[in-house]
Formats: C-alpha cells, sequence, structure tokens
C-alpha cells in the first residue's frame, strides 16, 4: 500500500496574502456608505451616498417642511446630469444639466406657479446659444442668442 504526502509548497503563502490584500483593497475602494442629517424634527435635511469620501450617486435635500428642496447625482464629488430645484410649496423652480461640476446643455427656470419663464443653453458654466424668456403666463417675450 502506497501512501501519498502532500507537502506544503511555501510559495502558497504569498499568493494567499495577496488575495486577501486584494480583497480587502477591493471592499475598501467600493465601499458605499451613506451621508445623513436631520432637522431637529426629525424630518432628513439630506440624504446621500459616498465613495472615497466623495459624495457618488443619488443626492437629496429637502425643506423642513419635507418637501424636495434638491436632487441630483454626483461623481466622485462632482455634480453630474440632471438636477432640480425646488421652493418651499414643492414647486419645480430648475432644472439643469451637469457635466463635472458645471452647467453643460439646457437650463430652465419656473415660476411660483410651475410655468417656464426661462430657457438657455451653458457650455462649463457659461451662458451660449439661444436664451428664451417668457413671462408668467408663458409667452415668449424675449429670444437672444448669446455666443
Amino acid at each position: 500500500m502506497r501512501i501519498f504526502k502532500y507537502r506544503y509548497q511555501s510559495y502558497h503563502k504569498p499568493i494567499t496574502a495577496l488575495i486577501i490584500l486584494v480583497v480587502i483593497w477591493i471592499f475598501y475602494y467600493f465601499s458605499d456608505s451613506g451621508e445623513h442629517k436631520f432637522y431637529p424634527n426629525g424630518q432628513m435635511i439630506y440624504d446621500g451616498a459616498t465613495l472615497n469620501n466623495q459624495n457618488h450617486g443619488l443626492w437629496t435635500w429637502w425643506y423642513e417642511n419635507g418637501k424636495k428642496e434638491m436632487q441630483g447625482h454626483f461623481e466622485f464629488g462632482k455634480r453630474v446630469g440632471v438636477w432640480y430645484t425646488w421652493d418651499r410649496a414643492g414647486i419645480l423652480r430648475s432644472e439643469g444639466m451637469y457635466k463635472n461640476d458645471k452647467l453643460n446643455g439646457s437650463y430652465k427656470q419656473y415660476n411660483e406657479k410651475g410655468n417656464l419663464i426661462r430657457e438657455s443653453n451653458y457650455i462649463d458654466d457659461e451662458l451660449f446659444g439661444p436664451q428664451k424668456v417668457y413671462d408668467n403666463e408663458g409667452k415668449l417675450i424675449s429670444n437672444e442668442n448669446n455666443q
């Protein structure tokens, strides 16, 4: 009868240690923790996620009355995508497209009734192209071109 012996190879130790370090690094790097803050009445002030100590993902802010104040996405601490703002009554007041933490693209402003009052475009926070201004009833009163 022949018994096989397995002899532990010393090269397993560094590989095992390397795998453990890589797993720890991946867990740390991609860990997602939330940020929350509350008013004294218990209503949430803001809620969002962080990644590597930077705002990342959807963030929302609220007024003390529970209505949304602002909402948008971050990527590694910079605003991206469409951002919205509301007034205390919950009426949409603006929406703007962001890229790399700067206004890039369409930006719209609304009055207290929710009617569109200004429509403009931006490139790197600079007003660019047509800008339309409307009265409180939604009638076009100005159409300027900014370049």
